[in-house]
């Protein structure tokens, strides 16, 4: 079965971001520790303060909604809506997964 990925665009509120990436790195160390979150990657836009987006990869969709039942994102989802202007998500399926 081919990963499934997750690409969060987050839109930070002007003079926000180091809070909100503060919250989104405790979601992030987290995420990993979860046995089918094979990675999730914090991304700001180059010359951006507003622009912020989570890349994570799991196992399965299965393991995602596992994933978004857990304390800690609710904790950063309610944390971090008053920093957020706006946000968008995509859903990918793995279709090829380049070596190191």
């Amino acid at each position: 079965m081919a990963d499934f990925i997750i690409r969060a665009d987050h839109y930070i509120k002007e003079g926000m971001l180091e809070q909100w990436l503060d919250l989104a790195r405790v979601d992030a160390r987290e995420a990993v520790k979860e046995p089918g979150c094979k990675r999730f990657d914090i991304l700001v836009e180059r010359g951006s303060t507003t622009h912020a987006m989570l890349f994570e990869v799991y196992d399965s969709e299965a393991d995602w909604h596992e994933h978004m039942r857990q304390p800690y994102v609710k904790a950063f989802m309610d944390a971090a809506a008053e920093m957020t202007a706006d946000r968008a998500r995509s859903e990918f399926d793995m279709a090829y997964e380049g070596g190191t």
